[in-house]
């Protein structure tokens, strides 16, 4: 009657790519994934449940705790529950009441979770309700009953966007104003999407070789015992340029970076809410960090590095000569890393270049001879040529600031200005790939390389480490005279009028 029918055993080996191997079907002619039925199919949706009404909240289905009660009915949670009671926390002897209010009382105790934390909020006057004050939103859950309306607020929409799992957003409460970037590593290493990643047996060992190594920026102290420890030397390997013997832990610091990016993509946003100009500053350079794979400021982790080394700071043990020799050697390599970030270039190309042709900066390829280029790498023309094309198109900006003093003492106007320093090749690159398109039905095969551009997330803080503006926007819309062009309007990035308060 509804429209479904069973799939035959016939049909499933077929989409299991199973059907006429041999050794994979038994006497019925079915394949082994019927060994399926021998189990029930349970629900999982309880260990989660905070995360998935937090994302019905800030979609709106869920608007009240009568419309989370009307889907979670809707749920295979509740197809299983009186079925199997026992398995979701119930009494064995569940009746259909009984089951009603189970879930009733799990969507109160998971909602008023989300509005301890501000995630959510009672929406008590939707003219009077202010998401910028987080201290109001965090009501005690006492206040959460049947007819209360609720909604979503900034935390809970971010929280949502970037899949982030409760406890995660919980931690990012307990981060300090001006957290550096250790701070930083320490907190998200203890983030609950890390907590697959175990200690496994006869890892220690090389977890603590891996911390003494001279590209880890900031060392574990003592022995490494802790889930966290190994997570953060795995990101800092990984932006050092570490070389890795162990396979499984490559593996395991791919997908460490991968969570890690969007962590602190949550986290960035967090800290803007809250006004945060630190903590956002230092999210955003973790963040762009372990997107590119490699630290912010290479020259200035190698200074920070020998500065640590000069006063007894980082944990070494059984340094001899030989390794103090070889630090030349790695600060050398990590300089070239910055070019690892042109397409073409790997950790071999950049290597080459830095030690024979002395180039170690993107400013220093894109002026470099072609030539010499192709001669040190040992390819043709036009390589070199490519090279230098990608690397003078990576987008380079400049920052003005200017302050205008009003009437009012108390009053002053402040100008951002974002200038395009290679404004030139980008408008050639323009030009290029419009001349490419008209002609693309005539198959020229020199693609001229696409035009650069990057996302700009620009915000003003003051001494008070108070972030007083913040806009985000697209760098193809900024000029090389300071303005940027949005929807067609030419305006400069003014910063709203502040008010000092002493």
């Amino acid at each position: 009657a509804c429209g479904f029918a069973e799939y035959s055993a016939g049909a499933i080996t077929q989409m299991a790519g199973r059907a006429g191997h041999g050794g994979t079907e038994n006497k019925q002619g079915s394949g082994n994934i019927n060994s399926i039925d021998q189990g029930v199919l349970e629900s999982y949706l309880i260990p989660r449940i905070v995360e998935h009404l937090n994302a019905e909240v800030v979609l709106g289905t869920i608007n009240s705790v009568e419309s989370a009660l009307q889907w979670i009915r809707t749920s295979f949670f509740f197809v299983r529950l009186p079925r199997n009671p026992l398995r979701y926390g119930a009494s064995a002897q569940l009746t259909t009441n009984s089951a009603m209010d189970f879930a009733k009382s799990l969507c109160l105790t998971h909602l008023g979770r989300l509005l301890k934390e501000g995630f959510i909020v009672i929406e008590q006057d939707k003219n009077n309700v202010n998401t910028d004050q987080v201290g109001e939103q965090k009501q005690s859950s006492q206040q959460l009953n049947e007819s209360s309306l609720i909604r979503s607020t900034a935390h809970g929409a971010a929280m949502s966007k970037y899949y982030i799992c409760f406890e995660t957003m919980c931690l990012f409460s307990s981060i300090t104003p001006f957290a550096d970037l250790k701070e930083m590593l320490e907190i998200t290493a203890r983030a609950k999407e890390f907590e697959e990643f175990h200690i496994r047996m006869g890892e220690k060992k090389k977890l603590n070789l891996l911390n003494k190594e001279k590209q880890i920026r900031f060392p574990i102290k003592g022995k490494i015992r802790l889930p966290e420890n190994k997570i953060s030397l795995l990101v800092q390997a990984a932006l050092g340029h570490v070389a890795m013997d162990d396979w499984q832990m490559k593996q395991e610091s791919t997908s460490v970076l991968l969570n890690l990016q969007r962590i602190l993509s949550c986290l960035a946003d967090f800290a803007l809410e809250t006004k945060q100009f630190y903590a956002a500053r230092t999210a955003l350079i973790l963040q762009r960090s372990a997107q590119q794979r490699m630290w912010e400021n290479v020259e200035q982790t190698n200074q920070q590095v020998k500065i640590n080394q000069q006063k007894g700071l980082e944990i070494r043990e059984n340094e001899n000569d030989s390794n103090e020799g070889n630090a030349n050697n790695q600060d050398s390599n990590s300089q070239c890393l910055v070019l690892e970030q042109i397409e073409g270039i790997g950790p071999v190309f950049s290597s080459l270049l830095a030690s024979r042709a002395g180039i170690t900066s993107l400013d220093a390829l894109a002026n470099a001879d072609p030539s010499l280029i192709e001669a040190v790498l040992h390819r043709n023309s036009p390589f070199g040529a490519t090279l230098i094309r990608r690397a003078a198109s990576v987008p380079r900006f400049d920052l003005s600031v200017s302050q205008r003093v009003t009437d009012d003492p108390n009053i002053v106007v402040v100008t951002v200005a974002v200038h395009r320093k290679n404004i030139q090749q980008f408008n050639q690159q323009q030009q290029q790939q419009q001349q490419y398109q008209s002609h693309q039905q005539n198959q020229i095969k020199d693609q001229p390389t696409q035009v650069d551009s990057c996302n700009i997330r620009l915000f003003v803080g003051n001494s008070k480490n108070e972030i007083i503006f913040s806009h985000r926007f697209n760098s193809r819309y900024v000029g090389g005279n300071g303005i940027f062009i949005h929807c067609g309007a030419h305006a400069k990035i003014i910063v709203r009028e502040y008010r000092f308060v002493e």
